[in-house]
């Protein structure tokens, strides 16, 4: 089977994942919108910003890695469990600590207790049998995407379910620690290779040296995804964070997801064209005309049936949202771009690029939501947004030139 059949299997089945995934979180949504109030998925957001943060400062690129290698995943496999295991543990120290500074800076109590039970969850996926790398390095697309559609199945089950007996944001952290050991079970369920406790110098090299450009990377993808919930908690506070939350999650994350999926499904394909330019380019800019493509396709019902939307799927107490919802969706369109582009960027290692584009995106970003959100609410903070997507296009675009016409290296 050819490469090009390969990808469009890998990115039908990451496709297939994210709709089915995107129509699950919608379900769960519908339920949730009616049980939780705005405040809840504002306190649920601010707790994300902590697992999120100590996550990306953490970064070990160990997934990326054995995408790149040549070696064996069996050689990594020992030494890629004790780092993540250590890894988990370190998250979760550091998320209890941050659980009193975020009750404080935020004046929410509240927020002490949730963090520190989320802290669980990075501990608890610190064992995840690293095989699960496999399915993307070998190219399993169909079998990877049946594997992440189940945790999503039960991270929703216990969601509603927690939900109705809670009615409070515990019900979304709780279904995440749920998730979490599911995951860890099943990985160890599916794959005959085990992991030892064992930690091998060498592997830890390889491993640890290409973290340096994956670590920075990784931290500002953190703040790019985060840094306008951080703003807009302060600025307009909990229970807008709430509304903002289900608005990004119905305009903007449908897109964000699609062009992670164009991403995870040609990264593992275009490392291995990093010596042949005319079938890197080939493959890589055919990802990017269908990734706009579809794109575009789920953008253009936010600018017509926004009204209807909102109100079938969340309710009356979300119509606020409305107005915001075209121009978030507007701004995931020109980021599925980004997120695309990464994909060769990171294939042939020019992390500098994207360091650069995700760089200018917060730094767009931080002034524009602060402000706008200040002097418009909720609406001008989704006009920040967008400014924060277009204005660094130009960085990609060069980007892009430059992958085209360049050789490629190792």
């Amino acid at each position: 089977m050819g490469y090009t059949k390969q990808a469009m299997i890998g990115f039908g089945s990451q496709t297939f994942l994210k709709l089915a995934s995107g129509a699950l979180s919608l379900g769960k949504i519908f339920v949730l919108a009616r049980l939780l109030a705005p405040y809840d998925f504002g306190l649920f957001s601010l707790v994300a910003i902590a697992l999120g943060l100590t996550e990306s400062i953490t970064q070990t690129g160990i997934n990326v890695t054995i995408l790149q290698s040549q070696r064996s995943i069996k050689d990594f496999l020992n030494t890629a469990w004790v780092i993540a295991i250590i890894r988990g543990v370190a998250i979760g120290l550091i998320m209890v600590v941050s659980a009193f500074g975020l009750s404080k800076v935020y004046r929410e109590p509240n927020l002490l207790a949730l963090v520190s039970l989320a802290a669980l969850i990075p501990i608890i996926k610190g064992f995840i049998n690293p095989n699960i790398t496999a399915l993307q390095k070998n190219l399993e697309y169909f079998r990877e995407a049946k594997y992440f559609l189940s945790l999503k199945v039960v991270e929703v089950m216990l969601a509603i379910g927690l939900g109705i007996l809670t009615h409070s944001a515990l019900a979304l952290v709780g279904a995440l620690i749920g998730t979490a050991i599911f995951e860890v079970a099943l990985s160890f369920i599916i794959f005959s290779d085990r992991p030892r406790f064992k930690y091998e110098s060498t592997i830890g090299r390889i491993i640890f040296n290409n973290a340096r450009g994956l670590t920075l990377t990784a931290t500002l993808h953190y703040a790019n995804d985060n840094i306008d919930d951080i703003i807009i908690g302060k600025t307009l506070g909990t229970s807008t964070l709430g509304l903002y939350h289900n608005a990004y999650t119905l305009a903007h994350e449908p897109n964000y997801q699609l062009s992670k999926s164009a991403f995870h499904s040609t990264l593992p394909i275009l490392t291995k064209f990093t010596n042949d330019q005319s079938r890197f380019n080939r493959g890589f800019f055919r990802a990017i005309g269908v990734m706009l493509i579809l794109t575009f396709l789920t953008t253009t019902p936010l600018f017509f049936f926004s009204d209807f939307l909102v109100n079938l799927l969340l309710g009356d107490q979300w119509l606020t949202i409305i107005p915001v919802l075209p121009w978030l969706a507007l701004a995931g369109w020109v980021q599925s771009l980004a997120g695309v582009a990464y994909s060769g960027l990171i294939a042939v290692k020019q992390y500098k690029i994207a360091n650069l584009h995700l760089f200018f995106t917060i730094f767009t970003m931080i002034p524009a939501v602060w402000w706008l959100s200040l002097n418009f609410g909720l609406l001008g903070a989704g006009w920040g947004i967008l400014l924060s997507r277009l204005l660094p296009l130009p960085i990609i675009i060069y980007g892009l030139v430059k992958l085209k016409n360049q050789k490629q290296t190792e």
